[in-house]
Order: C-alpha cells, then structure tokens, then sequence
C-alpha cells in the first residue's frame, strides 16, 4: 500500500493497524525513533476554527514555497480532535531536529502534534492526547525510542521547548508504556484526497445499516498468517524475533517475504525442531524459554531496552557498526541470554554520576550532538554537571559527550 500525503484517518486505531500492516517491516528496519513535537503555531484555537486538513496543507505550503524543503517536514500531523493527516513519505528522511535528521537507510519518524503546550496555554489531553500515545507506544513497542525535540542538544544546549514546557516526558512515557493504550482493532472508513475530491474507502465491507459495527470476527488458527498466528501463541510476531527463528530453522536470508514467512509457519505450526541446538542457552539464568526478541527481552527482564543503551551493549560485546538491524540484535540477544562475558575494556570505565571527575579520551572525535571535537580539548579532566541516555554534559565546556569516550 503505498504513502498518499492528505490522507485522513478519523480513527488512531485504524491508523496504527493500518501503518503496521503496509509499513511495519520497514520501520522495524528503517526508523530508529519516533520525535515528537508541537506546532506551537497553529494552536488548539487556530484547530476549532479550521480543519486539521486544512491546516495541514497551510504548513506544507509554508514548508514547501517559504523554507523551500521538498515536503511538509513531518510525517504525520495529529489534530486536538485525534484526526491524523499524512505528510510527508515516512521513508523520507524528515526535518524534525537540526542534526538528529538521520540518513535515508535509517532515520526518525516524527510527528506534529497542533497546539501550544507551553505551560499556561493548550492541553494536550483527549483525543490528541490519546492518538499522540497510541502512536509513540506502536513504536515504543517495536524498541524504537520516544524522542521530544528538547532532547535533541545542539552544542549542549535545547533548541526548543517543543513540545512544551506543559509536557513532561516522565509523564508522557508513563501513558506510552501503558498497555491500555494498545490499539484497538476496527473497521471505519479511511478519508483520502484524490485532486479536490474526499473519498472514503472502507478498509474492510462495511456492515448493513441494518445491523451494529461490531469487532470482527477471529479468524480460525488455520487460516491464520505467520504474524497473527504467533500473536495467537503469545509469541513475540516482530521482525527481529521472525528473522531469529527463520535463521534458527534454517531459511537463509530471511527478509519477511510471503513464502519465507508461509515456510516458516509451517515449520512451527508442525511442531518442527529448530536446525540451531538451543539446549545451551536454555540452561542458562538469562534464558528466553518465550522466544521473545530483543527489545521484549530487555524490557521482560527489566533492563533499559532504549536505543543508546543496546548500542553501548553491541560495543561492549564487540558488535561493531550498531544500526538495531535484525541481524545485529539476534546477536546481541544471543550473546545477553547465553550470559557470554562483556569485553574486558569496559572493566575500567569510569564512574559516571554526577560531580564525578573523568578524563576525554584522546579517541574521541564527535560530541554527542555530531559537531567535532577540538583536539585541544580531548585528554583532561572535566566534572560531569548533567548525565543522559549514553551521554554526559562535561561542565567545564558545557558539552554532551558519549559515555563511551570518556576513561
């Protein structure tokens, strides 16, 4: 199915079911995290008076012949109503945080929540509140982290309060690890723009008017799909823990197509032992009896499942190069549930809190935020004023620094 920009979803639920079922292997390959953001102008005022569309297409039209950028800047647009409107083409890079874009094999997916949440001005709450959710939890789920443009330092420091001073993230990913806020699955009419025209296409045949919209009925087990039948199992159905399995029964290459995904539904539904001895690993304390993948792991064993912290893991277990690929993050489940031994460089990393005093490593070459570091700078001592997610602010040259470069 492919991305038409306008197109209006007057339901989350079915625009989650419905980016999950055309996009879902693409963002588990492609999207490393979901940036949030407000518009700040138009607000939720602006939002009463004139239609999420069209407002939409008013900042497409600013992007497009002000800034001169080849597309409204974000992928999706969330309304004070819950409306979701489609921008630009999530498998285009956006332009959401001055060096936090990422590049075209993989990048954020960001989205515009309409309103001014600074503090003392619009409420994020409601039906924008619970499509706001709905949708970072879809991608909190799939291991991909939440991101606020706040959090994106340029030179140490926020470029924004975007988005708002009236959003705190402790609470916010309080809501977006609620599984209340799960998806619901429906069937209501998806609202597309062709020229000047509104179509409404019902994503599944709608119901007589003589009879009650009612959920649909399961479909039995032996007409399931691979995904729906290993949700049926309480199996972890993402790509990661797919492509783990295919690779432990022996389809080689797997990339989700139709039959490597029909072979492997046969090979599991017959009951079939894996080509791959998983006896070791399952006596071990760390071990993954659920064949969940990583990011499930993590979380099930209480272990911080964020993007920077499995990519301080894969260097520490000497997975080079870590981009969350499929392949990259069986190995590294495999190397945590098998209890193999961390490199032995990081036995002397350094104590990182708060007041403590650490050293620059002369290796270093980028700050945290992507601008180079001086030479004259690396090799001494500095106190850490501020810690974040794999990053450190070094007090004296207010600069975010990796964790990692520091000794």
């Amino acid at each position: 199915m492919s991305w038409v920009s306008n197109k209006e979803f007057t339901n989350v639920d079915e625009f989650v079911q419905w980016l999950d079922e055309s996009f879902g292997d693409y963002i588990s390959k492609h999207i490393n995290d979901n940036h949030v953001h407000h518009t700040w102008r138009p607000n939720h005022d602006s939002n009463k008076k004139t239609s999420t569309l069209q407002l939409h297409k008013n900042m497409r039209n600013y992007h497009v012949n002000t800034n001169g950028w080849d597309d409204v800047a974000q992928h999706i647009t969330i309304g004070y109503d819950g409306v979701v409107i489609l921008g630009r083409d999530i498998r285009k890079i956006p332009v959401s945080a001055k060096n936090y874009n990422g590049t075209t094999n993989l990048h954020p997916f960001a989205y515009e929540m309409i309103g001014d949440f600074d503090k003392g001005n619009d409420k994020l709450e409601g039906k924008q509140l619970d499509a706001a959710i709905k949708i970072s939890r879809y991608f909190y789920k799939k291991g991909k982290g939440i991101v606020f443009h706040r959090e994106c330092l340029i030179n140490g420091k926020q470029p924004k309060t975007c988005p708002g001073t009236g959003i705190e993230k402790s609470w916010f990913m309080s809501l977006v690890k609620d599984s209340k806020f799960d998806v619901i699955k429906v069937a209501v009419p998806i609202k597309e723009e062709v020229g000047s025209v509104i179509i409404e296409t019902p994503s599944k045949p709608v119901a007589s008017s003589s009879k009650p919209i009612t959920q649909p009925t399961p479909t039995p087990t032996k007409t399931l799909g691979l995904v729906d039948w290993m949700k049926s199992k309480g199996m972890d159905s993402g790509y990661n823990n797919r492509a783990k399995l295919a690779k432990e029964y022996g389809i080689a290459n797997y990339s989700g197509t139709a039959s490597q995904n029909e072979k492997l539904l046969d090979l599991l539904q017959a009951g079939k032992k894996p080509v791959t001895s998983t006896t070791k690993k399952e006596t071990t304390s760390n071990s993954n009896p659920k064949n969940l993948g990583l990011v499930d792991w993590m979380n099930a064993n209480k272990m911080d499942s964020s993007y920077a912290n499995r990519e301080k893991l894969a260097k520490q277990y000497g997975i080079s190069g870590y981009k969350g690929t499929a392949d990259q993050n069986i190995k590294l489940l495999e190397k945590l549930t098998s209890g193999a031994k961390v490199s032995t460089k990081t036995t002397s990393s350094p104590t990182i809190k708060v007041g403590a005093k650490v050293t620059l490593k002369s290796s270093a070459t980028k700050y945290a935020t992507g601008e180079s570091i001086p030479k004259s700078i690396k090799g001494k001592k500095y106190t850490i004023q501020q810690v974040g997610s794999g990053k450190v602010l070094l007090k004296e040259i207010y600069s975010w620094v990796k964790t990692s470069d520091l000794s």
